[in-house]
């Protein structure tokens, strides 16, 4: 009994956490989520805690992410990723999006820099 109790207590808890967060873009409660999941599957670990309640993350929309689609992409990701340089930024939230369009900016690349390891080695710009 007192372990279901400490069950129901922690899944109200988890609902007043995301509650909590509702001013914040969906990805970004996604990620903490995650964070919890995975403090919780270590408590589990532990022994802290018998069970971890089950946690729904919210649906993040396929929209948000962007891929590597053209071959010379793919080539220069792979050679950078062999002691090169690659720098990317984080998804733009909606946010972001409504201000640089009330501004009339244009959001950055999502690639900020992908440099192969033999143009960082020769000291070439990226």
């Amino acid at each position: 009994m007192i372990g279901s109790v400490k069950r129901v207590s922690l899944v109200e808890r988890v609902d007043e956490f995301v509650n909590s967060r509702k001013h914040l873009d969906p990805k970004t409660v996604h990620n903490h989520l995650t964070l919890l999941i995975s403090m919780l599957t270590g408590a589990i670990d532990l022994k802290w805690l018998r069970e971890k309640p089950r946690i729904k993350k919210p649906k993040i929309p396929m929209d948000d992410y962007t891929y590597l689609t053209t071959e010379d992409e793919i080539r220069r990701f792979l050679d950078a990723a062999k002691d090169g340089l690659f720098a990317q930024r984080t998804e733009v939230t909606q946010l972001q999006h409504q201000f640089f369009k009330a501004v009339g900016v244009t959001p950055p690349p999502r690639f900020l820099e992908i440099m192969p390891s033999d143009q960082r080695a020769a000291g070439e710009p990226g």
